[in-house]
C-alpha cells in the first residue's frame, strides 16, 4: 500500500494500518505522522516612491510558504501619512506629507507562522502647479 495525497492542514496524525494476506492472517501497526507547514518568507520588495497628494496603491508583496490565507500587518515604524496598510498586504492612500519612511511589516498565516521584513517609502511633493497668463 502507499500512503498518498496532500494535507490540509499542519498537525500530528495517528493512524493504524491494517494488513490482511491470502490465508487471512492479519498484522496490524500504528504509525504517527506530523504534518509541517513550509517556513512562511515574505519576499524582500522595493516598494515604489510616491508624491504628495497623488493616489498611491501597491499589491504586489510576495509572499510563500505557510499556510494560507495571509494577513499582514505594521510591526514597526511609521507609514507616511495617509497611506495605510491593509490585511491583505496592500498599500494605498494619498500621502499627505514629504520624506522617508521605514517599516516593518509582518505576515501572519493561518497557522502559528510569521516573517518580517523592512521596507521604505520616499515621498516627495508633487509638482506646483503653475498659471500661465
Amino acid at each position: 500500500g502507499v500512503l498518498q495525497g496532500t494535507p490540509s492542514e499542519p498537525g500530528a496524525f495517528r493512524f493504524t494500518i491494517r494488513v490482511t494476506d491470502g490465508q487471512n492472517a492479519t498484522a496490524t501497526a500504528t504509525f504517527d505522522l506530523l504534518v509541517q507547514t513550509p517556513t512562511l518568507i515574505l519576499s524582500a520588495t522595493v516598494l515604489p516612491n510616491g508624491r504628495t497628494l497623488e493616489p498611491y496603491s501597491f499589491s504586489s508583496l510576495s509572499v510563500t510558504g505557510g499556510l494560507p490565507p495571509y494577513r499582514f500587518l505594521l510591526a514597526g515604524g511609521t507609514l507616511p501619512p495617509g497611506l495605510s496598510l491593509a490585511t491583505d498586504g496592500r498599500i494605498s492612500g494619498i500621502p499627505t506629507a514629504q520624506g522617508n519612511y521605514s517599516f516593518r511589516m509582518r505576515v501572519d498565516d493561518n497557522a502559528t507562522n510569521s516573517a518580517s521584513q523592512d521596507f521604505s517609502i520616499a515621498i516627495a511633493a508633487s509638482p506646483s502647479l503653475a498659471i500661465l497668463t
